[in-house]
């Protein structure tokens, strides 16, 4: 029933409302200028920052009667009344101190308003508010308080030379004044207190336009108000907004239909020092921060919100709301050491703890929009302190997010090239690395891509290479990847730049053997017969797509006919003792191994290794000589580059380079014992036995020594190699060795049988190195020889 509840107020809080008025009183007769000082305060208040903000501060206050209990608050202004109602929590022993005193106020950490100055600002609207609560009614009459005060101080005082907001008189019957007011009937079925203001001429004109400027985000920071209606019979509109709270998303209902934001909040302390600066009106020992950002629909330009907007622009989408400290216009954020702290230390929290519900469905793009522009563009005095801080907090964790949408540090993500963005979609449907790679929607246009470089800007190279992007789709070799992979670089392979390069060296085609080759023509070729032989035909599941065929072709992997070229290659080579090599090893691939070792020996005489050339590391064509295969044992490093054969050029081509004795662990060859270490170790051993044996001089060329003729090879670069791989090849050495001394005898010494180090370990001591806890270390410095 309406009215319920209305006829019992709390005596202690009206006996609170008269001992104010009498102790006020007597102030002012004590001291008669008061009257005028104060009087003096209240237009100041009124015509300052708050004079055209009164339907702001009485919401405000409302929805700080709904912290503890969230309801509803509803507005409603005629052309000579404005009414505001609210749920919630009725009026207090310190709420009514608050809006009695000048600076006193109950309001001290998460509440809105501070010091009562709001409500102060209602003596430039009206001369009469009425303030309706079920704990207490009272109301302030700017007439009456001139006549009280005539009378009391014995002066004549009119009523604009009285303050209108100090002296406030009881409703003793708060019903009585229902009776005669339908709006006041009608809300006082619900609220628990309202506020009721006759207003000066004027007055509703003002208070109409404020009501249509209305920013409906204030719901967002005041979740506790769940429902805030704006009647304005002046204008003839009715604005509604409600919300809906799940966790950190809030569902805001307007008139213009829904819209889902993002809200996160921290609570900060500020610094002792920071409470120094800002001030007696802006300090709190504890202020909550919040940054609200819409889910959906364009990032747009951001904003500072005291609740509600304030004239400090943003780069950082969304509204960023605290208790900033303000000009006395309330409208400007003050250069201080209170602000600066929030922005410094909060703000670029509060994007860290959204960062995953930013990106969430998908909106990876979104995420890098709502983000700072470059601290060149900034808006405000806040947006350039703001700006590099949420770049550097976001650094320090997870931000970037790969294409599975799990965000990633940004050292462990590249950035797709520029060059193939535009293959994004077809990219990311069959690429088999996903946490290697930043997100392609994440720098589809310049803005983005500047955005994703500042949180990279610590990486040394945070663009990937065309090649990584390519050989990322094949990271499954399996014949579908491939097929995916090498339809790609069909299309890529003109994008410009250093595309075409990395396309060539992007080992994508799987072959027949289960490797994965470089779509270069001469390197792999697309069967045209069963029977034929070779090691570097196209898998035939990759060949049978249509698509990939054709793909394979424009990249100029062509069909294999026969091995008619390789030998009329081989026949020049023997004749002229050179040849094109990039065309004789086209020719030996498509010919397999099996028929490249028969050519080698009947058309080369089995002199291949003596003539054939292979292509070093450095890219030179030299003989095979002491060259070796990196990969299983070595690694392909530039320094080493002369000592090993070219691991992108004959990646498909171990098994005939193995036919010109290059490989890539050693083995015992004849071949070996002609390489100079050997010949080395034969003058040390018949210097050394000979003397044993009391040989002469040309006694000892009769020396034998066990399997001198089959040695380990090749070793004769051991001493050239890096340190890295000089100790792998004397670890491999030292492992094939099973009997680390030979025996060395002479026919013409009876019982003449000694033995001595094996050639690979001397040689190993000699030049070799081995790893330790010290790391890598001469053999010699390790072992001592026996």
């Amino acid at each position: 029933m309406a009215g319920k509840g209305w006829s019992n107020p709390d005596n202690a809080l009206e006996g609170l409302v008269n001992d104010f008025r009498s102790r006020c009183t007597k102030v002012y007769k004590e001291d008669a200028n008061r009257v005028q000082e104060d009087a003096g305060k209240e237009r100041g208040i009124a015509e300052g920052g708050y004079g055209r903000k009164q339907i702001q501060e009485l919401i405000q206050n409302s929805a700080d009667a709904l912290q503890e209990s969230p309801g509803r608050v509803e507005v409603v202004l005629t052309s000579d009344h404005l009414y505001v109602a609210n749920e919630g929590a009725p009026f207090t022993d310190t709420g009514v101190r608050a809006l009695l005193y000048t600076h006193l106020s109950n309001k001290t950490g998460t509440e809105i308003g501070r010091f009562g100055l709001g409500f102060k600002s209602i003596s430039g609207i009206s001369d009469g508010p009425q303030l309706f609560s079920r704990s207490v009614s009272f109301e302030f009459n700017r007439a009456q308080a001139a006549s009280v005060l005539s009378a009391e101080l014995d002066r004549s005082f009119g009523p604009k030379d009285v303050p209108s907001l100090r002296l406030a008189w009881t409703i003793s019957d708060p019903l009585s004044e229902f009776r005669s007011d339908d709006i006041l009937t009608g809300l006082s079925a619900w609220a628990v207190t309202i506020v009721k203001v006759p207003l000066l001429p004027g007055a509703a004109l003002q208070l109409s336009e404020e009501i249509e400027k209305f920013d409906e985000s204030f719901i967002l920071f005041a979740p506790h108000v769940r429902e805030l209606g704006l009647r304005d019979e002046v204008r003839g509109d009715n604005r509604h907004f409600s919300s809906v709270k799940r966790g950190s998303r809030i569902t805001l209902t307007t008139e213009d239909g829904q819209r889902e934001w993002l809200v996160v909040s921290r609570k900060h302390e500020p610094s002792d020092a920071t409470l120094e600066s800002a001030g007696h009106a802006a300090r709190r020992e504890s202020v909550d921060v919040s940054w609200a950002v819409p889910v959906t629909g364009k990032a747009g330009v951001g904003q500072l919100s005291a609740f509600f907007p304030v004239k400090s622009d943003l780069t950082l989408s969304g509204k960023v709301n605290a208790p900033w400290k303000l000009s006395d216009d309330r409208i400007n954020v003050i250069e201080c050491t209170f602000n600066r702290e929030i922005l410094i230390d909060v703000v670029p929290q509060l994007v860290v703890d959204a960062r995953k519900d930013l990106i969430a469905e998908g909106r990876y793009g979104r995420y890098i929009d709502v983000l700072p522009a470059r601290g060149r563009e900034t808006r405000s005095w806040a947006d350039s302190v703001l700006n590099e801080p949420v770049y550097s907090a976001l650094r320090d964790h997870r931000c970037l997010p790969d294409l599975d949408g799990v965000l990633r540090s940004p050292n462990s993500v590249k950035r797709v090239p520029e060059a193939v963005d535009k293959f994004a979609d077809q990219w990311i449907s069959v690429v088999g690395n996903r946490s290697a790679w930043v997100h392609p929607d994440c720098t589809t246009n310049n803005e983005r891509r500047s955005k994703v470089e500042r949180l990279m800007q610590e990486i040394p190279v945070s663009v990937g290479r065309v090649l990584h992007w390519l050989q990322d789709v094949v990271s499954a070799s399996d014949a579908a990847h491939s097929v995916a992979a090498v339809e790609l670089a069909a299309v890529v392979v003109g994008a410009g730049a250093n595309a075409e390069k990395d396309v060539r060296d992007a080992k994508i085609v799987l072959l027949e053997n289960g490797t994965l080759q470089q779509p270069v023509q001469g390197r792999c070729f697309i069967r045209t017969k069963p029977d034929q032989d070779g090691a570097v035909f196209v898998d035939g599941e990759v060949a049978s797509v249509t698509s990939a065929l054709e793909s394979l072709k424009r990249l100029g992997i062509t069909e294999f006919e026969d091995s008619g070229e390789m030998l009329q290659l081989l026949a020049d080579l023997r004749k002229n003792g050179t040849v094109d090599w990039d065309r004789l090893w086209v020719a030996l691939r498509g010919s397999g191994v099996s028929r490249v070792g028969s050519a080698f020996d009947s058309i080369l005489e089995g002199k291949a290794a003596k003539l054939v050339h292979v292509r070093n590391g450095l890219g030179k064509w030299v003989l095979p000589a002491g060259l070796m295969v990196a990969g299983e044992l070595l690694k392909a490093l530039k320094e080493d580059g002369a000592y090993l054969a070219d691991s992108d050029y004959h990646a498909a081509d171990h098994d005939i380079l193995a036919l010109l004795e290059v490989r890539s662990r050693p083995i015992r060859s004849s071949t070996h014992a002609h390489e100079t270490w050997v010949g080395k170790y034969w003058s040390e051993v018949k210097a050394a036995v000979g003397d044993r044996m009391k040989l002469g001089i040309q006694a000892r060329d009769n020396i034998r020594i066990e399997s001198i003729d089959s040695p380990l090879g090749p070793l004769q670069n051991l001493p050239e190699l890096s340190a890295t791989n000089r100790m792998a090849l004397t670890v491999a050495v030292l492992d094939e060795i099973h009997t680390p001394r030979v025996r060395v005898s002479h026919p013409d010494v009876t019982n003449g049988t000694a033995r001595y180090v094996a050639p690979e370990v001397w040689w190993a001591i000699e030049h070799g190195m081995l790893p330790t806890a010290l790391g890598p270390r001469p053999v010699g410095a390790v072992f001592r020889r026996v």
